[in-house]
């Protein structure tokens, strides 16, 4: 499969993007769902308001966790 001019373009910004930086109650919770994770817990729901962060917060989690 060939990339198209977008695509490239897409895939570039993504990788050379930083990542912004977590609010406090942001970092909270990546703290709390890696000590739910530490005590055992195989699963976590991150449940938050509409334009809280929930994407930019699971990145970071992702990120840490890989």
């Amino acid at each position: 499969m060939v990339a198209t001019p977008l695509q490239l373009s897409l895939l570039q910004k993504s990788q050379t993007s930083p990542v912004k930086e977590l609010r406090d109650y942001q970092s909270k919770v990546v703290k709390e769902i890696f000590d739910f994770w530490d005590f055992g817990k195989k699963s976590v729901m991150l449940v938050s308001p509409t334009g809280s962060g929930k994407t930019l917060t699971a990145t970071h989690i992702n990120q840490k966790n890989s």
